[in-house]
Protein backbone atom coordinates (compact mmCIF):
# COMPACT_ATOMS: atom_id res chain seq x y z
CA UNK A 1 0.00 0.00 0.00
CA UNK A 2 0.84 3.42 -0.57
CA UNK A 3 0.06 6.73 0.02
CA UNK A 4 -2.66 8.64 -2.12
CA UNK A 5 -0.23 11.31 -4.11
CA UNK A 6 0.29 14.56 -2.21
CA UNK A 7 -1.65 13.44 0.84
CA UNK A 8 0.61 12.00 3.70
CA UNK A 9 -2.94 11.06 5.72
CA UNK A 10 -3.91 8.68 2.82
CA UNK A 11 -3.84 4.82 2.51
CA UNK A 12 -5.43 3.30 -0.29
CA UNK A 13 -7.35 0.28 0.12
CA UNK A 14 -7.59 -3.22 -1.35
CA UNK A 15 -10.40 -1.33 -4.04
CA UNK A 16 -8.29 1.73 -4.65
CA UNK A 17 -10.58 3.49 -1.66
CA UNK A 18 -9.00 6.10 -0.15
CA UNK A 19 -8.67 6.17 3.49
CA UNK A 20 -8.00 9.03 5.66
CA UNK A 21 -6.63 8.53 8.91
CA UNK A 22 -4.16 10.51 11.59
CA UNK A 23 -1.18 9.70 13.09
CA UNK A 24 0.21 11.51 16.34
CA UNK A 25 3.12 10.28 19.01
CA UNK A 26 5.42 7.78 19.51
CA UNK A 27 6.12 4.65 21.05
CA UNK A 28 5.14 1.15 21.02
CA UNK A 29 2.75 -0.85 21.17
CA UNK A 30 0.67 1.81 18.58
CA UNK A 31 -2.57 2.32 19.51
CA UNK A 32 -5.38 2.14 16.02
CA UNK A 33 -8.43 3.52 16.53
CA UNK A 34 -11.19 2.60 14.52
CA UNK A 35 -14.63 4.39 14.85
CA UNK A 36 -18.33 2.93 15.09
CA UNK A 37 -21.28 3.15 12.62
CA UNK A 38 -22.29 6.68 11.13
CA UNK A 39 -19.29 8.38 12.83
CA UNK A 40 -15.56 9.15 12.10
CA UNK A 41 -12.44 9.54 13.72
CA UNK A 42 -12.50 12.82 15.80
CA UNK A 43 -14.77 10.58 17.97
CA UNK A 44 -11.10 9.34 19.34
CA UNK A 45 -9.70 13.10 19.32
CA UNK A 46 -9.37 13.10 23.52
CA UNK A 47 -7.90 9.66 23.09
CA UNK A 48 -4.81 11.42 20.55
CA UNK A 49 -4.30 13.13 22.90
CA UNK A 50 -4.01 11.01 26.17
CA UNK A 51 -1.88 8.55 24.82
CA UNK A 52 0.20 10.48 22.23
CA UNK A 53 2.83 10.54 24.50
CA UNK A 54 3.67 7.30 25.20
CA UNK A 55 2.48 5.77 22.10
CA UNK A 56 2.17 5.98 18.65
CA UNK A 57 -1.60 6.55 18.04
CA UNK A 58 -3.75 6.29 14.74
CA UNK A 59 -7.18 6.80 13.75
CA UNK A 60 -9.01 5.66 10.67
CA UNK A 61 -12.06 6.88 8.99
CA UNK A 62 -13.29 3.53 7.57
CA UNK A 63 -14.11 3.94 3.76
CA UNK A 64 -17.38 5.91 3.15
CA UNK A 65 -16.98 7.94 6.45
CA UNK A 66 -14.95 11.39 7.81
CA UNK A 67 -12.70 12.28 4.74
CA UNK A 68 -12.17 8.78 3.05
CA UNK A 69 -13.55 7.78 -0.06
CA UNK A 70 -16.76 6.05 -0.94
CA UNK A 71 -16.17 4.51 -4.20
CA UNK A 72 -16.94 1.13 -2.94
CA UNK A 73 -19.62 -1.32 -3.52
CA UNK A 74 -19.92 -3.42 -1.02
CA UNK A 75 -20.08 -1.90 2.47
CA UNK A 76 -18.98 -5.18 4.68
CA UNK A 77 -16.95 -6.30 7.81
CA UNK A 78 -14.23 -7.63 5.58
CA UNK A 79 -13.98 -4.78 3.23
CA UNK A 80 -13.43 -2.46 6.39
CA UNK A 81 -10.75 -4.43 7.84
CA UNK A 82 -9.03 -3.98 4.73
CA UNK A 83 -9.02 -0.55 5.39
CA UNK A 84 -7.28 -0.94 8.57
CA UNK A 85 -4.84 -3.21 7.31
CA UNK A 86 -3.68 -1.04 4.63
CA UNK A 87 -3.23 1.99 7.30
CA UNK A 88 -0.82 -0.82 9.70
CA UNK A 89 0.91 -1.57 5.90
CA UNK A 90 1.29 2.10 5.16
CA UNK A 91 2.89 2.65 8.30
CA UNK A 92 4.78 -0.54 8.58
CA UNK A 93 3.47 -1.11 11.64
CA UNK A 94 4.53 -4.27 13.48
CA UNK A 95 3.31 -3.80 17.10
CA UNK A 96 -0.30 -2.95 17.50
CA UNK A 97 -3.49 -2.61 19.66
CA UNK A 98 -6.46 -2.59 17.71
CA UNK A 99 -9.08 -0.36 19.74
CA UNK A 100 -12.76 -0.35 18.01
CA UNK A 101 -16.27 1.19 18.69
CA UNK A 102 -19.72 -0.15 18.61
CA UNK A 103 -19.91 -2.86 15.59
CA UNK A 104 -16.32 -2.30 14.33
CA UNK A 105 -16.07 -5.41 16.92
CA UNK A 106 -16.65 -7.23 13.11
CA UNK A 107 -13.84 -5.00 11.83
CA UNK A 108 -11.55 -5.83 14.61
CA UNK A 109 -11.94 -9.60 14.69
CA UNK A 110 -11.35 -9.41 11.02
CA UNK A 111 -8.25 -7.12 10.84
CA UNK A 112 -6.29 -9.54 13.33
CA UNK A 113 -7.14 -12.36 11.41
CA UNK A 114 -5.39 -10.78 7.97
CA UNK A 115 -2.44 -9.28 10.40
CA UNK A 116 -2.31 -11.77 12.94
CA UNK A 117 1.23 -11.30 13.72
CA UNK A 118 1.41 -7.44 13.61
CA UNK A 119 -1.98 -7.10 15.67
CA UNK A 120 -1.05 -8.53 19.20
CA UNK A 121 -4.38 -7.38 21.37
CA UNK A 122 -7.65 -6.19 20.81
CA UNK A 123 -10.18 -3.60 22.35
CA UNK A 124 -13.65 -3.50 22.03
CA UNK A 125 -15.81 -0.04 23.07
CA UNK A 126 -19.20 -0.94 24.09
CA UNK A 127 -19.26 -4.14 21.96
CA UNK A 128 -19.18 -8.26 22.47
CA UNK A 129 -22.30 -7.55 24.95
CA UNK A 130 -24.55 -10.87 23.45
CA UNK A 131 -22.32 -13.00 21.52
CA UNK A 132 -24.53 -15.85 22.45
CA UNK A 133 -28.14 -14.02 21.26
CA UNK A 134 -29.85 -15.91 18.81
CA UNK A 135 -31.32 -14.55 15.48
CA UNK A 136 -34.62 -16.14 15.46
CA UNK A 137 -38.01 -15.46 12.95
CA UNK A 138 -39.52 -12.67 15.44
CA UNK A 139 -36.11 -10.78 16.03
CA UNK A 140 -35.57 -11.54 11.98
CA UNK A 141 -39.09 -9.68 11.18
CA UNK A 142 -38.73 -7.15 13.56
CA UNK A 143 -35.18 -6.53 11.63
CA UNK A 144 -37.13 -6.62 8.34
CA UNK A 145 -39.83 -4.19 9.39
CA UNK A 146 -36.98 -1.88 10.79
CA UNK A 147 -34.95 -1.68 7.32
CA UNK A 148 -38.14 -1.19 5.46
CA UNK A 149 -38.51 1.85 7.54
CA UNK A 150 -34.73 2.61 6.83
CA UNK A 151 -35.56 2.34 3.42
CA UNK A 152 -37.95 4.31 2.94
CA UNK A 153 -36.80 7.11 5.23
CA UNK A 154 -33.37 6.87 6.36
CA UNK A 155 -32.81 9.75 8.34
CA UNK A 156 -35.87 10.02 10.89
CA UNK A 157 -35.54 6.08 11.32
CA UNK A 158 -31.75 6.38 12.14
CA UNK A 159 -32.41 9.34 14.69
CA UNK A 160 -34.89 6.97 16.41
CA UNK A 161 -32.50 4.30 16.19
CA UNK A 162 -30.06 6.68 17.83
CA UNK A 163 -32.37 7.58 20.57
CA UNK A 164 -33.51 4.13 21.83
CA UNK A 165 -30.47 2.16 21.39
CA UNK A 166 -27.40 4.57 21.87
CA UNK A 167 -28.33 7.16 24.65
CA UNK A 168 -29.03 6.31 27.90
CA UNK A 169 -30.75 8.57 30.12
CA UNK A 170 -28.10 10.13 31.48
CA UNK A 171 -26.21 11.56 28.35
CA UNK A 172 -25.80 15.11 27.93
CA UNK A 173 -27.74 17.00 24.89
CA UNK A 174 -23.74 17.19 23.56
CA UNK A 175 -23.28 14.10 23.05
CA UNK A 176 -26.45 13.60 21.71
CA UNK A 177 -26.83 16.13 19.05
CA UNK A 178 -23.22 15.14 18.02
CA UNK A 179 -24.34 11.65 17.15
CA UNK A 180 -27.80 12.27 15.62
CA UNK A 181 -26.28 15.02 13.69
CA UNK A 182 -23.65 12.60 12.40
CA UNK A 183 -26.34 9.67 12.33
CA UNK A 184 -28.66 11.82 9.61
CA UNK A 185 -25.98 13.32 7.80
CA UNK A 186 -24.66 9.88 6.65
CA UNK A 187 -25.05 8.05 2.99
CA UNK A 188 -27.89 5.54 3.26
CA UNK A 189 -25.97 3.30 1.33
CA UNK A 190 -22.94 2.76 3.57
CA UNK A 191 -25.06 3.02 6.47
CA UNK A 192 -28.02 0.69 6.15
CA UNK A 193 -25.86 -2.45 4.79
CA UNK A 194 -23.69 -2.17 7.95
CA UNK A 195 -26.52 -2.65 10.44
CA UNK A 196 -28.05 -5.36 8.03
CA UNK A 197 -24.65 -7.22 8.04
CA UNK A 198 -25.01 -7.33 11.79
CA UNK A 199 -27.79 -10.10 11.44
CA UNK A 200 -26.10 -12.16 8.73
CA UNK A 201 -22.88 -12.15 9.59
CA UNK A 202 -23.67 -12.94 13.24
CA UNK A 203 -22.68 -16.58 13.57
CA UNK A 204 -19.49 -16.09 11.90
CA UNK A 205 -18.49 -13.39 14.03
CA UNK A 206 -18.87 -16.15 16.83
CA UNK A 207 -16.63 -18.75 15.01
CA UNK A 208 -14.00 -16.12 14.60
CA UNK A 209 -14.00 -15.15 18.58
CA UNK A 210 -13.71 -18.75 18.97
CA UNK A 211 -10.68 -18.82 16.64
CA UNK A 212 -9.13 -15.83 18.30
CA UNK A 213 -5.47 -16.16 18.95
CA UNK A 214 -5.15 -12.08 19.83
CA UNK A 215 -5.86 -11.61 23.62
CA UNK A 216 -9.83 -9.87 23.97
CA UNK A 217 -9.96 -6.91 26.03
CA UNK A 218 -13.89 -4.86 26.77
CA UNK A 219 -14.98 -1.45 28.02
CA UNK A 220 -18.44 -1.17 28.38
CA UNK A 221 -20.73 0.50 29.69
CA UNK A 222 -22.32 -0.61 33.15
CA UNK A 223 -25.93 1.08 32.00
CA UNK A 224 -26.46 -2.45 29.20
CA UNK A 225 -25.77 -5.63 30.09
CA UNK A 226 -22.95 -7.77 28.87
CA UNK A 227 -23.47 -11.36 28.82
CA UNK A 228 -20.20 -12.21 30.69
CA UNK A 229 -20.78 -16.06 31.09
CA UNK A 230 -21.73 -16.44 27.36
CA UNK A 231 -18.25 -14.55 26.39
CA UNK A 232 -15.96 -17.07 28.12
CA UNK A 233 -17.41 -19.59 26.10
CA UNK A 234 -16.99 -17.96 22.96
CA UNK A 235 -12.87 -16.68 23.65
CA UNK A 236 -11.18 -19.84 24.46
CA UNK A 237 -8.16 -18.18 25.37
CA UNK A 238 -10.00 -15.99 28.03
CA UNK A 239 -11.18 -12.00 27.90
CA UNK A 240 -10.81 -8.86 30.61
CA UNK A 241 -13.52 -6.90 30.72
CA UNK A 242 -14.25 -3.07 32.45
CA UNK A 243 -17.38 -1.66 32.46
CA UNK A 244 -18.08 2.47 32.98
CA UNK A 245 -20.86 3.84 34.89
CA UNK A 246 -22.80 6.92 34.39
CA UNK A 247 -22.74 6.22 30.36
CA UNK A 248 -24.13 5.64 26.88
CA UNK A 249 -22.61 4.10 23.90
CA UNK A 250 -20.09 6.37 23.67
CA UNK A 251 -18.05 6.43 26.80
CA UNK A 252 -14.90 7.94 25.02
CA UNK A 253 -16.33 10.95 24.50
CA UNK A 254 -19.03 11.34 27.45
CA UNK A 255 -16.23 10.95 29.83
CA UNK A 256 -13.28 11.24 28.10
CA UNK A 257 -11.16 11.37 31.01
CA UNK A 258 -12.23 8.80 33.14
CA UNK A 259 -12.42 6.27 29.56
CA UNK A 260 -8.54 7.33 29.09
CA UNK A 261 -7.71 5.98 32.99
CA UNK A 262 -9.77 2.55 32.38
CA UNK A 263 -8.24 2.34 28.68
CA UNK A 264 -4.82 3.07 30.39
CA UNK A 265 -5.44 0.45 32.48
CA UNK A 266 -6.31 -1.94 30.13
CA UNK A 267 -3.17 -1.17 28.27
CA UNK A 268 -0.95 -2.09 31.31
CA UNK A 269 -3.12 -5.40 31.34
CA UNK A 270 -1.74 -5.91 27.88
CA UNK A 271 1.97 -5.24 29.00
CA UNK A 272 2.08 -7.83 31.19
CA UNK A 273 0.54 -10.59 29.96
CA UNK A 274 2.95 -10.13 27.22
CA UNK A 275 6.04 -10.28 29.33
CA UNK A 276 4.69 -13.17 31.41
CA UNK A 277 4.15 -14.58 27.85
CA UNK A 278 7.55 -13.81 26.70
CA UNK A 279 8.68 -15.27 30.12
CA UNK A 280 6.58 -18.51 30.10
Amino acid sequence: MVSCGGDPNTAISFDNTSISYSESGRGAPALVFVHGWCTNKSYWDNQVEYFKGKHKVITIDLAGHGMSGSIRRNWTPVNFARDVTAVINELNLKDVVLIGHSISEEVIVRAARMEPKKIKALIGVENFKDVDLEFNDSIQQEADRFFELMDRNFGITAELYANDFLFAPFTSAEVRNRVIKDVKAADPKVAIPILKLLYTDYQEDIRFLKQMVAPIHIINSSYWPTDTAALGVACPLGYSIRFMDQVGHYPMIEKPERFNQILEETLKDIEEDQAKAKNS
